[in-house]
């Protein structure tokens, strides 16, 4: 047994270096005993210190145990699937491992294992294209709407632009360019911005989006409310609604939605959330490498309590501004009948609300889908909104610059009344005197 030999021998070898050591100081093997330690640790160093080739091999100790080479074999079933097969060496001496070059070692799948899976973690964030794209189209909506603030506010002395309530068009339109300004809020997440700054978006996004709705649906409705209410008299008596009472609604709507988010906030504060996946491997890819995907959200505890609170007023609201444009239906005056815009604007952002507030909520999906399908439905609602109100006010004007307008026929409820303004009446609709010009019609009708 070679193994045996190597260690009689070595012993034989550790035992002369300690007599010679012990020579040195007058004494011998002879004197060893079990209660002679300084003999027993001059042994152990002897070993410890020993190297020679063996007929096994180097022979060589650490810690007491021996370090020799070592011989690496592997089963191989297309081989010999009974025996090992040797397909490299160790050496301890020269402390590299030597490979068989005709044996070579066979990886299953050809690739040689990990010690450990790698685990790679990767952000999620708003794609950088994605984000420039619909910044892009969010600047268009708002060139559009400036273009549509410049045309109302140029031509409100033409009689068409100023039976439509100007002051209150030009409300919506800033209200609509909020709106847009909210999806280039929303994007600011993480991939572009620091950790405090998201928290500032996701705050400012819910602003800016509140108001832009109030602003521009406040106005909407404000507007066709003063036509209910006149109209809904019969002319038996005269209703002076100046522009001054509809923006204070529209204030009083603000202060609302001001009282709802303060309070959000302060016993529901905005908190941010780091939220990862478990690691997952990629199709086609090293199976010992695994992805796990990150990404920053803004977090309230009670979430859901206050958005049912914010969306169930604003569905009352937008129910207000169905009824109003029912009751105006029969308003035959085209400036000022909106009443079939209102309920397209109504059923438009009621639908388009409802799918955005469900997959805002429900849906799980990357930070990049998510943004793609609030910003195409927030686009959708708002320009749809700032179409229906204006273009008919465009093309009105270019094919009648002058405003001549014949109504032919006025009916609220009970009330029946066939009307022709004549020309000796145009002055009166187009006087600067006062800010609403229904009750300027309200007044030519009933002198007629």
């Amino acid at each position: 047994n070679t193994l045996s030999f190597d260690s009689l021998w070595a012993f034989a070898l550790a035992l002369n270096e300690t007599a010679t050591i012990l020579k040195e100081t007058n004494e011998s093997l002879a004197n060893f005993s079990y209660n002679n330690t300084r003999i027993r640790k001059l042994i152990y160093s002897s070993l410890s210190n020993l190297t020679f080739d063996g007929i096994s091999g180097r022979v060589a100790f650490v810690n007491g145990d021996r370090t020799g080479d070592i011989e690496l074999s592997q089963y191989q079933v297309s081989k010999n699937p009974n025996r090992s097969i040797v397909v490299g060496l160790y050496s301890s001496k020269d402390d590299v491992v030597y490979f068989n070059r005709t044996n070579f070692i066979q990886w299953p799948g050809g690739r040689i294992p990990v010690g450990s899976v790698t685990v790679i973690v990767r952000n999620l964030t708003v794609s950088v294209p994605v984000f420039v794209v619909f910044c892009t189209l969010s600047l268009v909506g708002i060139l559009t709407a400036m273009y549509f603030l410049y045309f109302n506010t140029s031509n409100r002395h033409v009689r068409a632009i100023k039976m439509s309530s100007p002051n209150m068009n030009n409300i919506l339109v800033l209200g609509c360019i909020m709106c847009y300004i909210s999806l280039i809020i929303y994007g600011l997440d993480a991939g572009l911005v620091n950790s405090d700054a998201i928290k500032i978006s996701c705050i400012a996004y819910g602003w800016v989006l509140c108001f832009g709705f109030t602003l521009s649906f406040g106005a909407l409705f404000s507007k066709t409310w003063r036509v209910y209410r006149i109209y809904s008299t019969g002319y038996k008596k005269r209703i002076i609604i100046r522009d001054k009472k509809l923006v204070l609604w529209i204030v009083v709507l603000a202060i609302i939605d001001t009282l709802l988010l303060v309070l959000w906030m302060h016993l529901d504060p905005v908190q941010l959330q780091v939220v990862e996946s478990q690691g997952q491997a990629l199709p086609n890819d090293n199976p010992d490498v695994r992805y796990r995907y990150k990404s920053v959200i803004c977090f309230n505890k009670q979430k859901a309590i206050w958005l049912g609170i914010i969306y169930g007023y604003k569905f009352l609201f937008l129910l207000f501004g169905a009824f109003l444009a029912w009751e105006t239906r029969n308003v035959h005056i085209r400036e000022l009948n909106d009443s079939r815009y209102i309920g397209m604007s109504v059923y438009n952002v009621f639908v388009i609300s409802a799918i955005g507030a469900l997959l805002n909520e429900f849906v799980v999906a990357t930070p990049s889908v998510k943004y793609v399908i609030i910003s195409i439905l927030t686009l959708l609602g708002t320009t749809i909104t700032l179409c229906l109100v204006f273009v008919p006010k465009v093309r009105r004007w270019k094919s009648d610059p002058d405003g001549k307008v014949e109504i032919s026929r006025t009916r609220i409820g009970h009330i029946d009344n066939r009307t022709t303004i004549a020309d000796a009446h145009a002055s009166q609709l187009e006087s600067p005197a006062s800010d609403n010009l229904i009750e300027d019609y309200q007044k030519s009708s009933s002198n007629t």
